[in-house]
């Protein structure tokens, strides 16, 4: 990847299709990953980061600190893309999320290849562009609250 990613590659067209970036971002969850997210990064011209969360994951308080790691081991830029994967999570880390990576971009994309669901519908309303492919979606949402005061069940849930 180029050091100043402001600037395009020479081998970078000029502008991408938003439909061969969608389609690209279909692509992302297999095992060649990574060639696809270089090529999604020339394609857009951006650093692109990646939140795809397998069923089951969700988003939550521990994914702010490595987060916070990652966004200081790349240059700071102006754009910066993120690839977004997730059915939700708890309601207080979308905010969370949004604010730590807007502090290293003035300004932000987000990619969903197929779901973004609940508190991940928050994170991609928070971009300044929104990139769809014809399968994607946002979904409800249905604030997860796990904070130790909040009321639990009988069984000890919140």
């Amino acid at each position: 990847m180029p050091e100043d990613v402001n600037q395009p590659a020479v081998e970078t067209p000029v502008a991408a299709p938003i439909a061969d970036v969608a389609s690209a971002c279909l692509q992302c969850a297999g095992a060649d990953a990574l060639p696809l997210i270089d090529n999604l990064q020339k394609l857009s011209r951006m650093q692109l980061l990646t939140m795809h969360f397998a069923e089951g994951a969700w988003l939550d308080l521990s994914l702010v600190d490595p987060l916070y790691d990652c966004l200081r081991s790349i240059p700071r830029s102006r754009r910066l893309g993120l690839y977004l994967r997730s059915q939700g999570g708890v309601a207080e880390v979308p905010w969370r999320i949004v604010s730590l990576v807007r502090e290293f971009c003035t300004d932000l994309t987000v990619m969903v290849p197929d779901l973004a669901l609940s508190g991940a519908t928050h994170i991609a309303i928070a971009a300044d562009r929104l990139v769809m492919g014809d399968i994607s979606a946002l979904g409800s949402v249905d604030p997860t609250r796990q904070h130790p005061l909040l009321p639990k069940d009988s069984k000890g849930n919140p």
